[in-house]
């Protein structure tokens, strides 16, 4: 009815996304909070499922890596078949991504949103022994497993890896697996869905709230009603939102993973001062914000090949020097300059 039609991929990014938004505008930190909880159990059901059917298909995990030491003994050791995680590499990613992720807006909103210190430990414990224990035991042998049977793959097509396998379904109607096949592939389908909305829930939230209550009511109105504020939060995740969907839709869908990548990193360079305010307090000011600036420059200078790259893939993305990850390079300079101006202006004791 108005002249151009809508493919099923474009649907569904259209439809996921209003109605992320919706619940996140409606709800706020309370519907953000249960549908995370919801998802993430979906998410791990739906990744502890997917090993299990590859463990049956494949004949479990002694079988697996007994295949894959056959096939590609490279594939088990570092730095692995193409040479792109040298151990250095690879510990410098981890650390990047772990430390940068528990420092995102998110994360804080979720630390001070806990009851008590005792909930906020054990929401960690939680995260620590089933998430983590996710990504090790059950999303790594899926991504072997799904190599074994698709021994050809590319690396571009690395991430479809389990929607391929949703492809492979069984082709005798008569066997268990055809039976089962439907209910694992909508659980797994769901389950994915579960980890797009959660992580897009959460940073809408974030994102609005600091642009409201950080920037608009702190310089902009600071007499602002409650409703007005309300408000520009609204508006603040529906401009996000389609920001989101237009670069989705527009088929630069490596720019996500690679905008994730450096928000992970810029937070990272929040290290230095987090620790100095937990657990050392002996920083000033001025010390955090030299240190902050120099990691931030660093941050820049490393990362906006990569962020480019995803735009213009005629351009060379430099993701590490010397095998270091360039948000931990950020995060050397962060600290060095922290520490050295910390004790070079003595006389601020404001704290940082």
């Amino acid at each position: 009815p108005f002249g151009f039609e809508l493919t099923a991929f474009e649907t569904g990014v259209i439809g996921m996304s209003v109605i992320t938004a919706a619940y996140t505008m409606a709800g706020g930190m309370r519907s953000v909070a249960w549908t995370d909880a919801l998802q993430g159990l979906l998410l791990i059901v739906g990744m502890w499922i997917s090993a299990a059917v590859v463990f049956l298909w494949i004949g479990g995990p002694a079988e697996i890596f007994a295949q894959v030491a056959h096939r590609d003994p490279s594939r088990l050791t570092l730095p692995g078949p193409q040479g792109a995680f040298p151990i250095a590499t690879l510990f410098t990613v981890n650390l990047a991504i772990a430390f940068g992720n528990l420092l995102q807006p998110a994360q804080w909103m979720r630390y001070y949103a806990a009851g008590s210190s005792r909930v906020l430990k054990s929401s960690a414990l939680v995260f620590a022994f089933i998430l983590c224990g996710t990504m090790f035991f059950a999303t790594n042998l899926v991504g072997i497993g799904g190599w074994i049977m698709f021994p050809d793959l590319s690396i571009d097509q690395a991430d479809q890896i389990v929607l391929m396998i949703l492809e492979k379904a069984p082709t005798e109607p008569a066997s268990t697996w055809a039976s089962i096949w439907p209910v694992f592939s909508t659980l797994f389908l769901t389950a994915v869905l579960a980890a797009s909305m959660s992580t897009a829930d959460s940073n809408l939230h974030a994102a609005a709230a600091m642009l409201t209550k950080d920037i608009y009511h702190r310089y902009i109105h600071g007499r602002a009603a409650t409703g007005q504020l309300l408000w520009i939060g609204r508006l603040t995740i529906a401009g996000l939102t389609g920001v989101a969907v237009a670069i989705v839709l527009s088929g630069h869908t490596d720019a996500i993973a690679t905008i994730g990548f450096l928000a992970a990193s810029f937070t990272l360079q929040l290290l230095p001062i987090t620790i100095d305010v937990l657990f050392l307090k002996r920083g000033n000011r001025s010390g955090a914000i030299a240190g902050l600036v120099a990691g931030l420059v660093v941050l820049v200078f490393f990362a906006a090949p990569p962020f480019l790259a995803s735009w213009w893939p005629e351009m060379v993305a430099v993701k590490s020097w010397l095998g270091i990850h360039f948000g931990v390079w950020g995060l050397m300079a962060n600290t060095l300059v922290f520490i050295s101006v910390t004790a070079y202006i003595k006389t601020d004791t404001s704290g940082s």
